[in-house]
């Protein structure tokens, strides 16, 4: 009898802890657990390249999210002066949280982007919206306490962990459809659309309630063999998440900034994209301009800078680069029967010394020194100011001019392009190099006990066949025009 009424108290406790466990986890872990916002898988592709679309061709959407949302993709064409809204898209995930769709170019320009002309791309957005935010999160106020507190808590931590958030979870890929090249102007901007495929080449992994926001790219392994390259189909768009991102998350908006820029100085202009160019293309215009960034450059695109720049008869060619990492790294563009198949990035790096320009490339950090440029963030706002560089702790708007630097290196004995002038302007940049190894034959040091030199904002490079004309940081290109001594000595060059 005792034996049956201990058993029957087993089962009985047992039940009683079952049902605790289950409230528990109903009440309190599942709830828990829906404050933090699941990770959000995206990829998309095309029949052919990304960027040489036919408006027949398709485009093929992979997604997988929490289930309890709430897609919309709005699909907009960039021209080089404005956005225009072509179509949307408004979906709900199965309830595994997958949604596979299929979209005809044709379906997603419309009527209003089927024939816009002077365009950058076409870029595609997709806002993933909680439709169950907890109700905790219904005082803004609360919401950022905790938000802080978990910041604070985890900001040290392996994985990231992000709490749910009012705003939608967004990511943005781009393509474009295959136009003809037509000359009309005597300037013309190259678009670094080849970058866009390394740089926002997204992957996020799931890890329960943990993930972290990967990017899967040229600079995954920094420590491989520098003959390996990292390779990117041309049919895998270029996507990156708005939130989280690593990798230049504005690098696409500083690319349309720099053509706001040269609308707002009157300046007309063709565009072609960099894996199109041709000496012959080039060869018919006065100004070349490489809007920012060019960091990924082909074997063929230095031999045609430099033919152009050897040639006596271009004395009136001037090449405009914007970005303190322009023409850093090689890449190769693979064809298949004359179209494009892959990029190939490669982690090595030009030696830009041995063509006379300001170069980017060893280990030196670098800070803005001019306090005559003091000004407010809010008021940097209001001038539409870039900021390239975080994290600054002054808060003047030499923080503007910053992001990647380069610098003035000595002459090399061996040259494959060299100027007949160079001329500096603007040493505002204070720099110290932060390699143990000595660098004293490519460094003009100010001090070279503690490896300090300067670098100039601004450098004009004459050569045999025209100049360049160099900004020597992604901020200074970006932001010249608040730096009235800067804007004044490029306009009067530029003309």
């Amino acid at each position: 009898m005792k034996l049956k009424t201990s058993f029957l108290n087993t089962i009985y406790f047992s039940l009683i802890l079952l049902i605790i466990l289950f409230l528990l986890k109903f009440l309190v872990l599942d709830k828990f657990n829906n404050i933090f916002e699941k990770s959000s898988i995206v990829d998309v592709k095309s029949d052919e390249f990304a960027f040489e679309l036919d408006k027949s061709d398709n485009l093929y959407l992979n997604l997988f999210t929490d289930p309890r949302t709430e897609i919309e993709i709005d699909f907009q064409a960039r021209t080089s002066k404005e956005d225009i809204d072509c179509s949307k898209y408004k979906f709900k995930p199965d309830n595994t949280g997958g949604l596979i769709r299929k979209f005809k170019v044709s379906e997603i320009l419309g009527e209003n982007c089927n024939n816009v002309g002077d365009r950058v791309y076409y870029r595609g957005t997709i806002n993933i919206k909680n439709l169950d935010n907890p109700s905790i999160f219904e005082n803004e106020f609360t919401y950022r306490i905790i938000r802080k507190l978990f910041s604070w808590a985890f900001k040290n931590s392996s994985r990231s962990l992000y709490l749910k958030s009012h705003q939608p979870i967004q990511f943005k890929f781009f393509f474009n459809t295959k136009d003809k090249y037509k000359k009309e102007n005597e300037n013309i901007i190259i678009l670094p659309s080849s970058n866009l495929f390394n740089y926002f080449a997204t992957t996020t992994y799931l890890f329960n309630i943990y993930y972290n926001d990967y990017q899967i790219n040229n600079y995954t392994d920094k420590d491989r063999d520098t003959n390996i390259p990292y390779l990117h189909f041309s049919r895998q768009l270029p996507i990156y998440k708005t939130k989280n991102t690593l990798m230049y998350p504005d690098y696409d908006q500083h690319v349309f900034k720099t053509l706001k820029n040269f609308n707002n100085l009157k300046v007309n202009y063709d565009l072609i994209h960099d894996y199109e160019i041709t000496e012959d293309i080039l060869r018919q215009y006065k100004r070349i301009i490489f809007p920012y960034h060019q960091e990924y450059v082909t074997d063929d695109m230095m031999e045609i800078i430099k033919n152009l720049l050897n040639n006596e008869n271009n004395l009136d060619l001037k090449i405009i680069s914007i970005g303190g990492a322009n023409f850093y790294r090689p890449f190769k563009i693979n064809k298949i029967n004359g179209k494009i198949e892959s990029f190939e990035y490669f982690f090595t790096k030009y030696p830009l010394w041995k063509y006379g320009f300001n170069g980017h490339g060893l280990s030196s950090e670098c800070t803005f020194e001019n306090e005559e440029l003091k000004i407010s963030r809010l008021d940097a706002k209001k001038l539409n100011a870039s900021l390239v560089e975080q994290n600054q702790d002054k808060n003047y708007l030499g923080n503007y001019f910053l992001g990647e630097v380069a610098w003035k290196f000595k002459d090399p004995e061996k040259t494959i392009l060299k100027p007949e002038i160079s001329e500096d302007f603007f040493y505002d940049f204070k720099c110290i190099n932060t390699q143990l190894q000595n660098q004293d034959e490519y460094f003009y040091w100010e001090n070279s006990k503690e490896k300090k030199f300067s670098s100039p904002l601004f450098s004009i490079h004459q050569f045999k066949g025209g100049k360049v004309l160099q900004f020597n940081s992604d901020g200074a290109g970006l932001n010249f025009y608040l730096h009235e001594q800067l804007k004044e000595k490029f306009i009067s060059v530029f003309k």
